[in-house]
């Protein structure tokens, strides 16, 4: 750490554990700057791991696929014996092993819609039961098309149909809470 950043930081004698609650804006600066530099070293030690994990990642990657590839090879013969087992036995769709079992099972037929779009305009013109329609909330429409009314309800203000005044059952207006967060990158200062 250079002079100026010493300076401009400022290091008083503070325990990490009882920060104290800044009495002016100088000392909420110092510690909006501390913050800063204190963020630049988790970015420094995430950049450094992530180097490594990339490393080793890659590492895993190339030995798995050396060994999954030899590993596909001993699962295709066993597919082949069993497929040769099931021609003379049926029954033989489960195989116990010592050392593993080797199941077969038949899956079901399923259906693979390729073109939806074209499907769908189909079965709306000829069989409109094999299409289903979703209904949900316009939360957005729902915010600008009715009002706030006059009474809260148990969980947020009770909205009303603005042109009836009737309330809206299933809805309310929920305000929104403050949040505070601490932007702590600061440019042209290093802390």
């Amino acid at each position: 750490m250079t002079a100026l950043e010493t300076y401009l930081i400022g290091e008083p004698e503070v325990d990490d554990e009882t920060v104290p609650v800044p009495e002016n804006l100088e000392q909420a600066d110092w510690q909006v700057r501390k913050i800063a530099r204190l963020r630049r070293m988790m970015d420094e030690n995430e950049a450094i791991a992530f180097a490594e994990i990339g490393r080793i990642r890659e590492w895993l990657a190339e030995e798995n696929c050396k060994l999954a590839r030899r590993a596909s090879f001993f699962e295709d013969a066993l597919r082949g014996f069993h497929r040769h087992l099931l021609e003379f036995d049926a029954k033989r769709k489960t195989v116990n092993l010592p050392a593993g079992t080797l199941r077969a099972r038949q899956h079901p037929a399923k259906v693979d819609v390729i073109d939806a779009e074209v499907f769908v305009r189909w079965a709306m013109a000829e069989r409109p039961a094999l299409v289903r329609t979703r209904h949900e909330p316009d939360k957005t429409a729902i915010k600008q098309m009715l009002a706030v009314g006059p009474s809260g309800g148990d969980y947020g203000q009770v909205l009303v149909d603005p042109t009836s005044g009737e309330e809206v059952p299933g809805v309310v207006l929920v305000e929104g809470a403050t949040s505070f967060t601490v932007d702590a990158e600061i440019r042209g200062v290093s802390a």
